[in-house]
C-alpha cells in the first residue's frame, strides 16, 4: 500500500555526537517520495558522518515507523566532480539513534525492521 514517508537527516560529529538535524515533512500517499531537505554541515570534521533515516507517518506523532537508514562519511561529498552528484545508498536496519531538535530520543516505531530499498541522495552543483 501507499505510505506517507519522510526523512531524517542528522549529522554526527567524529565522536558519535549528533550536531546537526533536519527533518522533511511527509511525502502524503506514495512510495516514490522525492524530498528537499538542507543540512548545514559547518561543525563538520574528517571523522563526521550524515545519516538518512527513513520513516513513515505524520512525523510528529507515536505512530511514526522506521522503514530504512543508511549513514555515509562527510567527506565522500567532496569526491569526485564540481558538478551536481547523485549516490545510491541501501536502506538498512537501525543503527545509529536518532534525536530530535531538542536532543531527545526520537519516538520510532518498528525498529527492528531491516531496511530494504534505496536511497538516492542528490547533492546539487554549489
Amino acid at each position: 500500500g501507499l505510505t506517507d514517508p519522510f526523512v531524517i537527516v542528522s549529522i554526527l560529529s567524529g565522536m558519535g555526537e549528533q550536531i546537526g538535524f533536519t527533518q522533511c515533512n511527509p511525502q502524503k500517499g506514495t512510495q516514490d517520495p522525492q524530498f528537499d531537505a538542507e543540512a548545514i554541515l559547518g561543525k563538520c570534521d574528517g571523522h563526521s558522518r550524515v545519516v538518512f533515516t527513513v520513516c513513515s507517518g505524520s512525523g510528529f506523532g507515536r505512530r511514526d515507523e522506521f522503514l530504512g537508514q543508511v549513514s555515509m562519511p562527510v567527506g565522500t561529498l567532496h569526491y569526485g566532480t564540481q558538478g551536481t552528484r547523485i549516490i545510491s545508498l541501501p536502506l538498512g536496519g537501525y543503527e545509529t539513534q536518532v534525536l530530535d531538535s531538542q536532543h531527545r530520543p526520537k519516538k520510532l516505531g518498528n525498529l527492528d525492521f531491516e531496511g530494504r530499498g534505496r536511497l538516492q541522495v542528490v547533492f546539487p552543483a554549489a
